[in-house]
């Protein structure tokens, strides 16, 4: 029995977030410093992402990357992380401790690409993978304890 392309397609990225997943808790396990780590992921995701694009398998709208309603997610996520960063920062202040350093300057910088890379990895391509390999699994989780109620 012969796989249809959208399902041959879907066990790879599948396969392909779980590898990058399963190789990164293994080099947090065997203590590699983070550096490393990323730098491994990177490459991979890099590799991958040029594989997704010299093969035009995916388009931007069907990985989440949608114009639609940017705007009606940004205002939440934006809110709720003003407000998570500026309580870090009066708890750093309460404890009497540097709540600005050059660290944040990088991490506020590598933000914008953790965001990238999490709806493109995670949502895009295991959600979407998941969504054709188990539809009916996909669609219960969407509503799951409402419809396991009796």
């Amino acid at each position: 029995m012969a796989l249809s392309e959208s399902r041959r397609v879907a066990i790879i990225d599948v396969a392909v977030v779980a590898g990058m997943s399963l190789v990164y808790a293994a080099l947090e396990a065997l203590d590699v410093p983070k550096r490393w780590s990323f730098l491994a992921v990177g490459v991979a995701l890099a590799i991958y992402t040029i594989f997704l694009v010299r093969r035009r398998t995916h388009s931007l709208y069907a990985m989440g990357f949608r114009t639609d309603n940017l705007l009606a997610g940004l205002i939440p996520v934006g809110i709720s992380t003003v407000v998570a960063a500026g309580s870090v920062v009066v708890w750093a202040m309460v404890r009497g401790r540097a709540a600005w350093g050059h660290e944040v300057l990088v991490l506020l910088a590598l933000y914008p690409v953790w965001a990238v890379v999490q709806q493109l990895g995670f949502q895009g391509l295991l959600h979407r993978g998941l969504m054709v390999l188990l539809p009916y699994a996909s669609h219960l989780s969407a509503y799951g304890p409402t419809a396991l109620r009796r």
